[in-house]
């Protein structure tokens, strides 16, 4: 199921099945929750019962792809590398990430201090490190229960 929040004009909620993906994305695309990747969009993902979005199978990217395609945008993911250099994990987990959906010349550190993982519609859903402090959007990921 996925549960959009297009922006903060609108009152609705889309819920649209993952195929077989039993988990819930949440796109927090509300300008109070625009900002630098920080404590406040994680706490966001958890008062939604989520946590920031962790993209571990292509049916998930292209979900993800197909979703911001129609959103104006960057949006925060879960992956960070702001421990060890190159060493991309999940936030939420530690765990190391074993997919890579990286954009084409990614992660580049163009900056020297690009430790976050973002994705916009520009990149085709694919992965693009940058620095923690752009003010971004962020996906919030919930796991569900098969009925």
């Amino acid at each position: 199921m996925l549960l959009v929040f297009p922006d903060s004009n609108r009152d609705r909620k889309d819920s649209r099945s993952l195929s077989s993906v039993d988990v819930s994305l949440i796109n927090a695309n509300n300008p109070a929750l625009k900002g630098k990747k920080t404590r406040r969009h994680v706490h966001y993902c958890r008062s939604e019962g989520a946590h920031l979005a962790r993209v571990e199978t292509e049916e998930e990217m292209n979900f993800i792809k197909k979703e911001i395609d129609v959103l104006p945008g960057q949006y925060w993911l879960d992956g960070v590398d702001d421990v060890h250099e190159a060493d991309w994990r999940w936030a939420s987990t530690f765990s190391k990430i074993s997919s890579s959906f990286w954009y084409p010349g990614e992660p580049n550190q163009a900056s020297h201090s690009e430790d976050c993982m973002e994705t916009a519609s520009r990149y085709h859903g694919l992965w693009n490190d940058e620095e923690c402090s752009d003010r971004q959007y962020s996906i919030c990921e919930k796991e569900t229960l098969s009925l």
